[in-house]
């Protein structure tokens, strides 16, 4: 429970646990979208364009069927999830890429050797403002159900 005191006279602000693993709960899945969105669409979590595949590797790609895309040819690096649901009991609310792909996903992010680093799994320039709108949002809610009249 999150609390806020005033001096005598002013109004006391209550926020309950269920209100604030909501907000959690929104900006994971927020996340979410955003991850899967700029993965799908050959960016980072910045916004910017990842750097394309070496001609050896679309060619390769391409025989097989699949995209040039960089992380999109199974679609294992954008079916990121929601691992963790925040409670009233417990406020986590974690994202997350399937359990056997985390190790790749790694080495993707990091970049190694001929791999340029490629980091599309994270809290970037293009998901900050919308978890920030999340946030005012909620806390306008909150606010207006404040000083309604019961």
């Amino acid at each position: 429970m999150i609390k806020a005191s005033f001096p005598k006279g002013l109004p006391h602000f209550k926020i309950n646990n269920k209100t604030v693993a909501q907000i959690l709960n929104d900006m994971a899945d927020a996340a979410v979208n955003q991850i899967f969105n700029d993965t799908q669409a050959g960016r980072d979590i910045d916004g910017n364009n990842f750097q394309r595949l070496r001609a050896s590797t679309a060619r390769a790609k391409r025989r097989k069927g699949q995209t040039v895309k960089p992380l999109v040819a199974t679609g294992m690096m954008s079916k990121v999830f929601r691992s963790e649901k925040a409670s009233a009991t417990s406020l986590v609310s974690e994202v997350d890429v399937s359990q056997h792909r985390k190790e790749i996903a790694e080495f993707h992010i990091e970049g190694e050797g001929n791999l340029p680093k490629r980091v599309f799994f994270g809290v970037g320039d293009t998901l900050k403002p919308k978890l920030q709108k999340i946030i005012n949002l909620r806390i306008e809610k909150i606010v207006k159900t404040m000083w309604k009249k019961k």
